[in-house]
């Protein structure tokens, strides 16, 4: 809700002061002071236009506020120095229309008064000024329509000064008044059914459209005060269709990303794909090739460094099957099974040779490279060994034991 702003104007005028101030604002001071402070004094703000005028009473031991008016309970105080000082002034909080009127200042003691200020205080009204923007479709929105106190009977007339039939929404006490709403509005509005209590009066209006742009009053009035107003700009903004264009060529440009991720994942997948190495059993070896001359020694490094270089072989159970430099690691598996090159690191020729190659070495195997302990390059190899199945023709045999009259012996011969 917007900030009212305090705004406090002092005019002498007959020895009366005027103070202004904008309802909703959080205090205003009321100015009087003494010079000669007597002993024992009791200093009284009141306002005679109440049956009860006391505003507030000060003693010497502290506030004194039995006789005080109801309507000013909680909102007054003064300095706790104030006799001391001689600054008797009155703050009185969150002042309201009905606060409106001339307040005296007098000050007692032995049975004497003295009138110290007469100051006139004018609570204003303030108009505000809101603008609210809602996009088209929304369930409701809400148009803010506050003011501080409601200190009697109230009317509330929500209005657009553009319609003919201008009446948006009208609450009178606590019952709404659909007599003269406008038809367009008819279900579509409602506000806090304690609006009286709390001085909210805002409006709830459903499923706006772009026909309920345009500027919105809220009209408060109270019994025997100023009319309140508040003015709220509502903007609604509309939903523009998708030309048919637009859809197509969003519909082909959402087609083109799946086909180039999928072609993407395809020769990702190709590209990283673990070669295979075919071979059948009982073959005298099987290479396993690796060949590269990325980062390696090559031809023109100083070989004093080659020793800093480690290149391990490993099955896909981790076992050692071959450590270049250091072949005391190898698994008893692969022992006098395998061999590479010796100048493997000036060639780049990494291949492993495994002889006599069964189908329990059917694995992936993962050559890794590595220079002063850190990993430099890796590949991996899948071997399959085909099995080889030898069966001896026994169609004769068969054929001459069929013939025999004791059957017997090829049973004898099939149980064996």
């Amino acid at each position: 809700m917007e900030v009212l702003v305090l705004c406090v104007v002092l005019l002498h005028a007959s020895s009366v002061m005027t103070v202004e101030v904008y309802e909703g604002a959080e205090s205003v001071l009321l100015p009087c002071q003494d010079s000669s402070v007597p002993q024992n004094p009791r200093v009284v703000w009141a306002l005679y236009d109440f049956i009860n005028p006391t505003v507030h009473q000060r003693v010497q031991a502290g506030d004194d506020l039995a006789d005080q008016n109801q309507g000013y309970k909680g909102r007054t105080s003064m300095k706790t120095d104030a006799l001391r000082t001689g600054d008797l002034s009155l703050t009185l909080g969150k002042p309201r229309l009905s606060d409106s009127g001339t307040y005296t200042c007098t000050i007692e003691a032995s049975g004497k008064e003295r009138r110290l200020a007469d100051v006139e205080l004018q609570v204003k009204v303030h108009r505000q000024n809101f603008t609210v923007t809602v996009d088209e479709g929304a369930e409701s929105v809400l148009l803010p329509c506050h003011i501080p106190f409601v200190s009697g009977p109230s009317t509330v007339v929500w209005t657009r000064c553009d319609l003919r039939a201008s009446t948006v929404h009208q609450r009178q006490q606590e019952e709404d008044e659909p007599t003269d709403q406008n038809q367009a509005y008819r279900g579509r509005t409602s506000m806090n059914p304690d609006s009286t209590q709390t001085g909210d009066f805002s409006l709830t209006l459903r499923k706006p459209g772009p026909t309920d742009r345009g500027g919105y009053t809220c009209t408060i009035s109270v019994d025997g005060e100023e009319t309140r107003h508040t003015d709220v700009r509502l903007e609604v903004k509309e939903q523009h269709p998708v030309p048919l264009g637009t859809t197509l060529v969003s519909a082909v440009l959402a087609v083109a990303v799946v086909v180039i991720v999928v072609l993407g994942v395809y020769l990702w997948r190709l590209h990283t794909k673990v070669p295979q190495v075919e071979v059948d059993s009982g073959v005298e070896s099987v290479q396993l090739p690796f060949k590269t001359t990325a980062g390696l020694p090559g031809d023109t490094e100083d070989w004093t460094g080659v020793q800093s270089w480690r290149v391990d072989w490993k099955d896909s159970f981790s076992r050692k099957v071959h450590v270049y430099k250091n072949g005391s690691d190898q698994d008893r598996v692969y022992r006098n099974r395998t061999e590479m090159n010796e100048d493997l690191l000036r060639t780049g020729d990494l291949s492993l040779t495994l002889r006599r190659p069964t189908y329990q070495d059917n694995q992936i195997y993962t050559c890794t490279v590595y220079r002063e302990g850190r990993m430099w390059m890796k590949k991996q190899v899948k071997l399959k060994v085909r099995g080889r199945v030898h069966v001896q023709d026994q169609s004769a045999d068969i054929s001459i034991r069929s013939s025999s009259i004791d059957p017997t012996p090829l049973m004898a011969d099939q149980s064996g």
